[in-house]
């Protein structure tokens, strides 16, 4: 998912940057990309021109330090609560204080996720629900935790409509999605 979440943003024009402690993933990454677009362009919704450029949009990072300058960082890793904490911890102590930390999941409540960042980060933490392929899917749930500020919400839903997307949120259940 974090490959197709890292296009979506990069077919909007956006500069992108890529972590995975695993450099045959980071690689792996790069090609997905690839052909995600040349079948965008096979199937028309795609113009080859603007593929280098696009695909040049999107930085790997082989050290978590390089999201410091970051406004918004979207933890993408599988639903495992454990492996989330763990990137979760690393990105709270790596990102600047103003950073936005989302988390893309499913199953794990957002509140649960957001014990795992400083208290000074849970108004800033939220969770973000991508349909897949997320590269072509235009909906978003944005889904605030108990502690989320009214700001972090206006700001994500904002950030998705620059990339095409089309962000729900269910701010007014917050009590009840977390």
């Amino acid at each position: 998912m974090g490959t197709e979440i890292a296009f979506s943003f990069a077919l909007a024009g956006f500069q992108v940057l890529v972590y995975d402690n695993d450099a045959e993933k980071l690689e792996s990454l790069a090609l997905r990309s690839a052909a995600i677009y040349d079948k965008g362009i096979d199937r028309g919704l795609y113009k080859a021109e603007n593929q280098v450029s696009v695909l040049g949009s999107i930085t790997r990072a082989k050290n978590i330090a390089n999201f410091q300058a970051c406004d918004l960082v979207t933890e993408a890793v599988f639903e495992k609560e454990d492996v989330k904490a763990t990137i979760l911890q690393e990105l709270d102590k790596t990102c600047n204080p103003d950073c936005i930390l989302a988390t893309n999941t499913s199953t794990i409540p957002i509140s649960v996720l957001s014990s795992y960042v400083s208290e000074q980060r849970r108004p800033l933490f939220i969770g973000t629900h991508y349909f897949s392929p997320a590269s072509r899917m235009k909906l978003v749930e944005v889904i605030p935790g108990i502690l989320t500020s009214p700001n972090t919400i206006t700001f994500v839903t904002a950030s998705h409509a620059g990339a095409g997307k089309t962000a729900h949120s269910s701010e007014g259940r917050a009590g009840l999605r977390c």
